[in-house]
């Protein structure tokens, strides 16, 4: 699977690429040899909106982000590297970038805002910081705007 580091200037884009289950890493003041040193390291693709990012350094593959919008961007992206936006989504933290484990409903009783536990099936934890998923409101209008992104 794909892997991605998002510049300084992407960061909404990494949320969404997160929510897709790209595994995408994304650091608002890193320095433009350290982004393409780990890039390099770990085999990730740079998303920039840095015209002269990707030609500076030749050791990593990086695309230009034409657009400021990050939905636009998203749109190119999956565009661009004929993303999947169904089987991995939903599986990765969009704070930290960790992988989100299903958990047993009963377990969030007491951290789940009532109304979500009372009408949410599903419940996962992000497995780096902890953080507590359902699949509500939120999460429907997030599927709606992919869908809407993919047409």
């Amino acid at each position: 699977m794909l892997r991605f580091i998002a510049d300084d200037h992407a960061g909404k884009l990494a949320r969404w690429m997160r929510l897709l289950g790209y595994d995408t890493l994304h650091f608002p003041t890193i320095a433009d040899c350290d982004l393409a040193r780990l890039a390099s390291r770990e085999g990730r693709i740079v998303l920039t909106r840095d015209t002269t990012l990707a030609g500076r350094f030749r050791a990593i593959q990086a695309f230009r982000l034409e657009d400021d919008d990050p939905f636009r961007q998203l749109a190119a992206v999956i565009r661009q590297f004929n993303l999947d936006c169904e089987t991995y989504t939903f599986t990765r933290c969009m704070v930290c970038n960790a992988v989100l484990q299903d958990v047993v409903k009963e377990s969030c009783r007491n951290e789940a805002p009532p109304n979500a536990f009372d009408c949410c099936n599903r419940f996962a934890r992000c497995t780096g910081c902890g953080k507590l998923y359902w699949d509500g409101t939120h999460y429907l209008r997030m599927k709606e705007k992919i869908a809407k992104i993919q047409r």
